[in-house]
């Protein structure tokens, strides 16, 4: 399977153009993703209706449901391209209207107007990274990841106590740090995400990375995360970053929400948030598997003062 990318508007677009059948249900749909996302990291796709199998348009079938809501569970926005005229079922044909008009699945004509629809709906001046990457207080600044710096992350990302909550899996060596912070400055060129190194304004010293991810412009509202090696620990540094953070979401970006998911486990972080006005606002059950132990998720948010 070839798949070519298109750069427009700061943001890449996976292009998969195939004559033969590539989405024949819905693990091959899974197999697509995986593969879209490991040779591009997009997390936008344009694929032509060619590459999809019929059964796709018949809607009895449920494998259109189906295989859209993978794409949606996992945040890629996907357009198909093709000729739909011979299509006379109306439940189909409400279908595509209903998808036309919402924000993450698209059926239209040509390529090119997939890539307008998916560059008309981003605006990359709300995200300015330039302004995330210059944010601190008196005692630590916020800088664009390097992988420069791979070294000094590692020595956190490779703490099983520091990683066993937040998401990353644990780095067994420099090289997989390194790799892993190029796939992160890779996403915020993409303006997909943004993320920063939190140093200490006195020595230098970097204590942890903060990120914005899930960014929906449409909304206004995005999800906040950090992570700190161990010593930084219960200094305050957390507390600090997210009031910055906080502050740059509803000042600069004029965001409506900012929220964050925690494991139950994770009291420190549960605090922190909590410090910086976030409230408890539900409680999923066993939803993380944690060391073999499951553990439920916390979802806080705070909302932009009226």
């Amino acid at each position: 399977m070839e798949i070519t990318t298109i750069r427009r508007n700061s943001i890449l677009i996976a292009l998969v153009q195939e004559k033969e059948i590539v989405i024949k249900d819905v693990q091959s749909a899974l197999d697509l993703l995986a593969t879209v996302w490991y040779e591009t990291g997009s997390n936008y796709l344009i694929i032509t209706k060619e590459s999809i199998t019929e059964d796709f348009f018949v809607l009895s079938t449920r494998l259109a449901g189906e295989v859209l809501q993978k794409f949606i569970n996992y945040n890629i926005k996907v357009a198909i391209t093709g000729d739909y005229s011979g299509y006379t079922s109306k439940p189909l044909k409400d279908f595509i209207y209903e998808c036309n008009n919402g924000k993450d699945i698209f059926f239209l004509s040509t390529v090119e107007e997939a890539i307008e629809k998916f560059t008309q709906a981003f605006n990359p001046v709300r995200l300015n990274a330039g302004k995330f990457h210059s944010l601190g207080d008196d005692t630590i600044g916020f800088k664009a990841l390097n992988t420069a710096d791979a070294a000094a992350i590692h020595e956190f990302a490779s703490d099983p106590e520091v990683s066993r909550y937040i998401g990353w899996r644990l780095m067994k060596n420099q090289d997989e740090t390194y790799q892993h912070v190029e796939i992160m400055i890779k996403r915020e060129l993409e303006s997909i995400q943004l993320y920063a190194s939190v140093y200490l304004r006195e020595t230098g010293k970097i204590i942890g990375t903060v990120m914005l991810f899930n960014i929906d412009l449409e909304a206004a509202n995005a999800e906040i995360g950090y992570v700190f090696r161990k010593d930084a620990w219960g200094k305050g540094y957390g507390s600090r970053s997210v009031a910055i953070i906080s502050d740059f979401v509803f000042n600069n970006l004029k965001f409506h929400r900012l929220y964050a998911n925690v494991a139950a486990e994770n009291t420190g972080s549960g605090k922190i948030l909590v410090n910086n006005g976030f409230l408890l606002e539900g409680r999923l059950k066993d939803h993380y598997l944690v060391e073999e132990k499951y553990c439920d998720r916390l979802i806080y948010g705070k909302l932009a003062a009226i």
